[in-house]
Order: C-alpha cells, then sequence, then structure tokens
C-alpha cells in the first residue's frame, strides 16, 4: 500500500503550512503507526489461524491503491480485524485531510475558508474539502476501529489519540478533555507517549485564552454539508 496516501503532519508548539498556504494549528499532534505496518504486524499474527479468504483479505488492504478501495474493503468486512484496520486507515486519512485545511489566525492574512460549493467545484480536481465532515467522520471512524482493535494497545491507543484530537478540533472541547483524561490515566498507558500527550492536551483545554482562541477558528468551519 502506499504510504503517502494519507499523512498526518506531527505538530508541536506551532504552526505548520499546509499545502494551500493555511497553516495547521498546534491543537493536532498525532502519533500513527502507517497502515502498512499495521498490515504486517497483523497479518504475521492472524495469518496462521484465518482461512486463505482472510489471508487474501490482508494482501488486499496491503496493496490497497487509493482511500476507495480501503473504504469498500472496510464495509465489506465490518466486524471484522480487516475492516477495522480498514477504518482506521480511512478515519487517519479524514483526520489528515481536515488538518490540512484547519484554519489558523494571522494579522497579515486573515483566515478564509473556502467555500464548498458543489455546484462549482465539482470539476475541480482540488475542489476543498468540508473540515468540520471530515472531522466528524473521524470520530465516528477511530471509534468504529477501537471496537475491534482494543486487544492491540498500539493501535487502540491510536484510535483514543485521533478520536480525542477531532473533537478538540471540532470544538467539543468536554468529550476531547475526558477522552485526554482516560487516556492519561489508564494504567496500560503508564509513561507511554501518549499518556504524556494526553495529558498535556488536557492541561491545554483547561487554559480559557486557549479555548477562546479555538473557539473562534471553529466558528470559522462551514457547517457540514446536508
Amino acid at each position: 500500500m502506499d504510504d503517502t496516501r494519507t499523512p498526518l503532519p506531527v505538530i508541536e508548539g506551532g504552526a505548520k503550512a499546509s499545502g494551500n498556504g493555511v497553516p495547521v494549528p498546534a491543537v493536532i499532534a498525532i502519533l500513527v503507526i502507517g497502515v502498512a505496518a499495521t498490515v504486517y504486524l497483523l497479518f504475521g499474527a492472524y495469518t496462521s489461524s484465518q482461512t486463505g479468504r482472510q489471508g487474501g483479505l490482508w494482501l488486499a488492504l496491503d496493496s490497497a491503491k487509493d482511500e476507495k478501495e480501503v473504504a469498500e474493503l472496510a464495509r465489506k468486512n465490518q466486524g471484522t480485524m480487516v475492516g477495522a484496520v480498514a477504518q482506521l486507515d480511512m478515519a487517519r486519512a479524514q483526520l489528515a485531510m481536515a488538518l490540512r485545511e484547519y484554519p489558523a489566525p494571522s494579522k497579515e492574512n486573515p483566515v478564509v475558508i473556502p467555500a464548498l460549493d458543489p455546484a462549482k467545484d465539482k470539476d475541480k480536481k482540488d475542489a476543498p474539502i468540508d473540515i468540520k465532515s471530515n472531522l466528524e467522520q473521524a470520530v465516528q471512524g477511530f471509534d468504529l476501529a477501537a471496537k475491534k482493535l482494543r486487544s492491540i494497545p498500539s493501535l487502540d491507543r491510536e484510535c483514543a489519540i485521533g478520536a480525542a484530537r477531532a473533537l478538540e478540533a471540532l470544538g467539543r472541547f468536554d468529550e476531547a478533555r475526558a477522552r485526554y483524561d482516560a487516556m492519561a490515566k489508564n494504567p496500560a498507558n503508564k509513561d507511554s507517549l501518549i499518556a504524556i500527550e494526553a495529558e498535556r492536551r488536557s492541561r491545554k483545554l483547561a487554559s480559557s485564552d486557549y479555548v477562546k482562541q479555538l473557539a473562534t477558528l471553529q466558528n470559522q468551519l462551514r457547517p457540514t454539508t446536508p
């Protein structure tokens, strides 16, 4: 599988410019295992006990060329490990796409979120995405994948931190902070990078100034397309 399909920026202490010049805020930082590595780890653990069809599905996921193929695998294999990993990969991509377009304030260059007008943008290859919709779908995707991946700590943690990041970016601060706190206090995460990051994010959300700044950015997000 092409690992460059779903890049996810790791940002600490600042903003990073996206491809269209819009900085990605420091609100989002996530530790990611590429889907190819995920498939490699799981394939070795499960192939010996799975049927030939299941083994073929792992190979299909590893060789998927684009998000449509991954989405189809997730849809057709719900409730299976293959489907869960495909769902996780989709959630990663949705979060990454939303963050690349996420607004950041600037006195010199006020934030402008491009309007998503299907009638005008349907023929454009670089048509702006619906940021809010992608974040909402990412939350759902991470949560759905987590139901099947709880027995794999690294992937379970990624689902948890990914969903919390998306909630934070959506402005659902109480939900995000509750998830961060749960991750930080989970004995299974003791001394892990995820626990350290979750505790740091929770402290940030305890700052009224920080929350106010984020709320200003989130008010600029276009509502989810009906």
